[in-house]
């Protein structure tokens, strides 16, 4: 038997969902502080490290209204292991790359797998929650970035010590979070399909 993501009553796809963004914002909050570090090791100066860092914003800049709109239009819950995929590969590609030019494309990666996660999970924390549990909702979700902002950088500060300054390791850290995502995206196709066809049926 199929298994769908409870309604409005049952709350284990939230708690799921709040899991699986912790790990997602914790491994971007261990890759910060490695890519840096990498960075630093190949010779760049205060001004690289800053444009490494402005190039994390950058694709999101532009991809931003069409994944919004995409979600409008269509499922939001691909868009997370999506997210999970890119974040995964810019942080270690980035942490791996031989050149500044290198690492600031992959760190860009890494910024859309950021924006793809949260606007995914943003969307399913929105259509899953009663009218009067959007609120409560979106505060646990919250709950999830900021439990992710906590621990990333001690993790990333206790991984330094252990295996030096320039290690790229929060794709590791995703491991639960990848579980996570991928039971919420066939959880949340089942629930849709399963829906699309009591609607056919009323229709018929």
């Amino acid at each position: 038997m199929p298994y769908a993501i409870p309604g409005p009553g049952g709350r284990g796809w939230l708690l799921r969902l709040v899991i699986a963004f912790s790990f997602a914002q914790g491994a971007v909050s261990m890759a910060w502080p490695a890519v840096s570090y990498r960075a630093l090791a190949l010779g760049a100066d205060e001004r690289a490290v800053g444009v490494i860092a402005g190039v994390y914003a950058l694709l999101p800049l532009f991809a931003a209204v069409p994944l919004g709109r995409r979600t409008d239009h269509g499922r939001c819950a691909p868009l997370l292991p999506l997210g999970v995929v890119l974040i995964s590969g810019g942080c270690a590609l980035s942490g791996m790359a031989g050149s500044l030019g290198a690492m600031a494309a992959w760190s860009g990666v890494m910024g859309l797998g950021h924006l793809c996660f949260v606007i995914g999970a943003q969307s399913i924390v929105a259509r899953q929650s009663a009218p009067d549990e959007q609120d409560r909702n979106f505060g646990h979700f919250t709950i999830g970035a900021s439990l992710g902002q906590l621990v990333g950088p001690i993790a990333a500060g206790a991984d330094r010590r252990r295996h030096g300054p320039y290690e790229c390791a929060g794709p590791a850290r995703l491991g639960g979070g990848r579980r996570g995502v991928t039971h919420l995206a066939v959880a949340h196709r089942a629930r849709t399909s399963g829906t699309g066809r009591a609607a056919a049926g009323r229709a018929g």
